[in-house]
């Protein structure tokens, strides 16, 4: 029997990293390559994504974000044009010890203005 794996897409690779501290890539080799993995993976953190759109009213501006969560951000970057419709045009991923800081932090960042929030 022939199994064909594959590393997952978009930022997932990204979200195991931070929140194991691994490299996927490297334990996606030593799979493949080894049949096993040679590092203890424990989750050290939870991980979080949040997208944002263009033409929405957000309150927060992206500057007051890094600066609330300066260190936590891991990723912070436009998504390109051809992903946009599925990822949002703006992606933050972001990591902390606590879920109920995760959950603070995608408020804080898709906080909008007037009656438009869903969270």
């Amino acid at each position: 029997l022939e199994v064909n794996m594959r590393a997952p897409g978009a930022y997932i690779p990204d979200m195991i990293n931070y929140a194991y501290d691994v490299d996927t890539y490297a334990l996606w080799s030593d799979v493949l390559i080894y049949d096993k993995i040679f590092v203890d993976v424990n989750r050290k953190y939870v991980v979080g994504y949040a997208s944002r759109r263009n033409g929405i009213d957000y309150t927060h501006s992206y500057e007051e974000i890094k600066d609330k969560y300066k260190d936590k951000i891991k990723i912070d970057t436009e998504v390109p044009e051809a992903l946009a419709a599925a990822m949002g045009n703006h992606v933050f991923i972001f990591r902390t010890e606590k879920e109920e800081e995760l959950i603070e932090m995608i408020r804080f960042i898709l906080k909008r203005n007037g009656d438009g929030n869903w969270i």
